[in-house]
């Protein structure tokens, strides 16, 4: 760490930056702007306090021209340097925030940092102020005309600085061996979210929706892409009669902030069995109604949980929600209360109107969120205007104060469940098993060693008393073999075993039977079956069948083995869909063919 006396010499270098710094004194920057503005880059200088930050920019100065610190609020960056280098600011509420999480084994981490839009603008404006009295309005004639960007190319990046000096105090400063993981490593670390705000300014930014054309594009909304663009492209005159009029130099109010922490999501692949003839891969929910007691993905997903999330009582969570509420997360969550409310002339109870589920989130606005009645039945139409209703009404304010909406908070918010694949609730999955992948959403726990995934595979076998599932090869994947084994899916060949009715005796199908098990690689054209319609996009697949098998067990059933490429219906294969499916098994042997049982007995991955 860098000591007073290191930075009193190196300033010594930046004695030509004198000027800068006394017209950005005068135009109300802070020490720490003055630093940015003249390109110092060593951040272990802005967590200094004021009285030796000062000491330091003096050493540039005589005895009789001594620079005094502002008191005002800094209108460059309003507030946010001087927040992120004192000790007891920034630093101290992710210290506290930290030491409340549950990620206590966890020290490298990502910072993300949101900035008020206006600052953007205010920086590069006092910038320009501060690095020359009149900065240059005319062009001469065939010269381009001299952008703001070129004036300001040498100045620190306002948020560039501030993460800098985040991250120094964090590594450094905080006791608590953290270290910020490289822009490479994205797949590790704590994810620290500091949102800075500024309400005093919020509206500021307005007339850049009112810019000519001739300046930039028009834009509907002021983003930081928009901000961005704009102060590339504009020149200094252009600047200086339409945005510099509009800005203020002045600030009254500091920014205030808020911290954040989560952990990055883990991925967890594996392969299972499943062993039951009635057990939907998800949860399998029609008009509001489930339609199955429990899925394979609850059955994993459910015990894992349990065990990664310690502080969260995944019973309470244990909600599973018609399609419409899937986008909506909870966050990093750390206590979950359960709030009953009743109406005038009503008992205390549950209400079937509403069940509020409060949740407080560290740096976060309590949001209160209410539990929907079951959707009327009705036309697509009806369901799919009540569906966008409660979408716009889960777009809350950032900083809300409370809202009752019609949603809950799924199970799903903690954890995505993917497989290569899946199966009808009727068919068994044997063989290998089928990949699959449990991703953990802001998990309590981030490292994984061979004897902790070995006791969440027995965990997830044993919870099931009726043996309906088995997983097996539970290890960590990376994000590279995520995206690997999804794209092999779509390549996929699977095999199957079904049990087939025949209406004519097999005797009389000798030939037909000998015939479709010499049948290599046969295209068949499926268009969408009727049992799907109402879900699939009508058209029609080509699909491959790579061989059959068929071997009779009496007159008038037989065991069929194939192997067909990904997404083929095999049980239309089988009994032709009325003709949707050409050719079918009921073609080839010329009879009609119903399929009694089927299950998938191999999945192999291309």
């Amino acid at each position: 760490m860098e000591d007073l006396q290191f930075h009193c010499t190196n300033i010594r270098h930046y004695q030509a930056s004198l000027q800068v710094i006394k017209r950005a004194v005068k135009l109300g920057h802070c020490l720490r702007c003055c630093l940015r503005l003249i390109s110092y880059r060593i951040y272990s200088l802005y967590t200094f306090s004021e009285v030796d930050l000062l000491t330091v920019i003096n050493t540039l100065t005589s005895d009789t021209e001594k620079i005094a610190a502002p008191d005002a609020v800094c209108p460059a960056c309003l507030g946010m340097l001087r927040v992120a280098g004192e000790q007891n600011s920034v630093l101290q509420n992710v210290i506290d925030a930290y030491k409340k999480s549950p990620y206590s084994g966890l020290r490298d981490y990502h910072l993300c940092i949101a900035i008020p839009r206006v600052a953007m603008l205010r920086a590069a404006h006092l910038a320009l102020l501060a690095l020359s009295d009149a900065p240059a309005t005319i062009t001469p004639e065939g010269e381009e005309p001299l952008k703001v960007a070129a004036v300001v190319k040498d100045v620190l990046d306002l948020k560039e600085t501030l993460s800098g000096v985040l991250k120094y105090a964090i590594d450094n400063l905080s006791g608590l061996g953290f270290k910020h993981c490289l822009s490479s490593e994205r797949e590790k670390g704590l994810k620290i979210y500091i949102d800075f705000t500024h309400e005093e300014s919020r509206d500021e930014c307005g007339f850049v929706l009112q810019l000519p054309t001739s300046i930039m594009a028009r834009s509907r909304e002021v983003s930081i892409t928009v901000l961005g663009k704009l102060l590339a492209c504009v020149s200094v005159k252009d600047w200086n009669e339409h945005c510099a009029p509009k800005l203020k130099t002045t600030a009254n109010t500091p920014v205030v902030w808020a911290t954040t922490l989560s952990n990055q999501s883990v991925l967890l692949t594996g392969y299972y069995h499943k062993y039951s003839r009635e057990l939907a891969q998800s949860p399998w929910i029609f008009n509001g109604v489930r339609k199955t007691p429990t899925s394979i993905q609850e059955l994993i997903c459910i015990p894992i949980l349990k065990k990664v999330y310690t502080t969260l009582d995944i019973d309470k969570l244990n909600v599973i929600l018609p399609p419409g509420h899937s986008e909506f997360r909870g966050g990093a969550l750390q206590s979950l209360t359960k709030e009953k409310t009743t109406t005038e002339g009503e008992e205390s109870g549950p209400s079937s109107a509403v069940d509020a589920l409060a949740f407080d989130t560290p740096g976060r606005a309590k949001i209160l969120v209410a539990k929907d009645q079951q959707r009327a039945e009705g036309s697509k139409r009806k369901r799919r205007k009540l569906e966008h209703q409660e979408k716009e009404k889960l777009k809350c304010h950032p900083k809300g104060k409370n809202f009752n909406t019609y949603a809950t908070i799924p199970l799903e918010s903690w954890y995505n469940f993917h497989s290569t694949g899946r199966e009808d609730a009727d068919v068994r999955m044997l063989g290998t098993g089928r990949p699959f992948v449990v991703e953990l959403i802001d998990p309590h726990k981030s490292v994984f060693t061979e004897e902790e995934l070995t006791e969440l595979e027995e965990l997830v076998n044993a919870s099931d008393p009726d043996e309906r599932i088995h997983i097996s090869k539970l290890a960590v994947c990376s994000q590279p073999q995520f995206a690997e084994l999804m794209a092999a899916s779509e390549t996929k060949d699977k095999q199957y075993q079904c049990v087939v009715w025949v209406s004519r005796p097999i005797s009389e199908l000798q030939e037909q039977i000998k015939k479709v098990n010499e049948l290599k690689d046969l295209h068949v054209a499926q268009k969408t079956p009727i049992r799907v319609i109402h879900r699939r996009t009508i058209m029609v697949r080509d699909k491959l069948v790579s061989s059959i098998t068929c071997t009779p067990i009496n007159d008038h059933w037989m065991v069929v083995d194939l192997r067909a490429s990904a997404g083929a219906y095999i049980k239309e294969f089988v009994n032709g869909d009325s003709g949707r499916t050409t050719p079918s098994l009921g073609d080839l042997l010329d009879c009609r063919a119903e399929i009694l049982q089927l299950d998938v007995t191999g999945v192999f991955l291309k």
